[in-house]
């Protein structure tokens, strides 16, 4: 869902109300909206901000098919049979473009990588490391009009490095689509930042450092910002960032 906050400072800044004037609120397939809202509606001084909220079907349905945490998830069949036939047109959208990141970043991003992350949380290190890291080359992650396989049986995919900004685009256009210019979508530290709130210039976003302190401002209109929320993982005792060698990232 997307909040709209409709929150007006009198001359003492304290929240105020008024009278709503003409409203075009979004609808249609996918799309659902939940307010209190009319033309000509009067808002009590002792108001919810949150007037209303636009949610959208697409959220949920790419996360259905991206995700690797379900057991019916097209990801989560590749990790277990190595092989899927039937791979859903905007998987296939988001490996391609997975893909040739990879090769333009020469392997930074790399869609296999969660087999080193896997490995690294099981002890596994040395030579046995070094072994996998040769192993998990993209170019082991073969898509072609056949299906979806990867080349070992050791290997696990995982887009997670890049399915939420994937699905926080497709919520953005789904809203756009129906006039709602001004939004903002957090998908879990992928964000995105349409228009701006009320009569500000942008959204102003925090960011959190290790202690839960809001470490930096960023302004933000029309622009996207990924978090990579290594600290709260390395609170748990394990990091899903993993260094890349000088000579690859070159």
């Amino acid at each position: 869902g997307e909040p709209r906050d409709a929150r007006r400072a009198d001359p003492g800044g304290h929240g105020s109300g008024g009278r709503g004037g003409d409203s075009h609120l979004p609808g249609g397939p996918g799309v659902r909206v939940d307010t209190a809202l009319y033309t000509g509606y009067e808002v009590p001084p002792y108001y919810d901000s949150l007037v209303a909220k636009v949610l959208v079907h697409a959220s949920t349905r790419l996360e259905a098919i991206l995700t690797r945490h379900a057991p019916t998830a097209p990801l989560d069949l590749l990790n277990q049979q190595n092989i899927i036939r039937d791979v859903p047109p905007e998987l296939r959208r988001l490996l391609t473009l997975a893909l040739h990141i990879s090769a333009a970043t020469k392997n930074a991003f790399n869609p296999l990588a969660v087999t080193l992350a896997e490995a690294k949380r099981q002890g596994i290190h040395g030579n046995e490391m070094k072994r996998l890291e040769t192993l998990a080359e993209p170019k082991a992650l073969r898509l072609d009009d056949t299906g979806l396989r990867l080349e070992s049986a050791e290997l696990l995919c995982s887009l997670d490095g890049i399915a939420k900004g994937f699905i926080v685009d497709a919520i953005s256009s789904v809203l756009c689509r129906h006039q709602v210019f001004n939004h903002l979508i957090n998908a879990g530290g992928d964000i995105f930042a349409g228009g701006s709130p009320g009569n500000q210039h942008s959204w102003n976003l925090g960011i959190l450092n290790a202690e839960g302190e809001i470490a930096r401002m960023i302004p933000l209109r029309d622009m996207a910002l990924a978090t990579s929320g290594n600290s709260e993982s390395l609170a748990r005792g394990y990091e899903h960032i993993l260094p890349v060698p000088c000579s690859e990232a070159k």
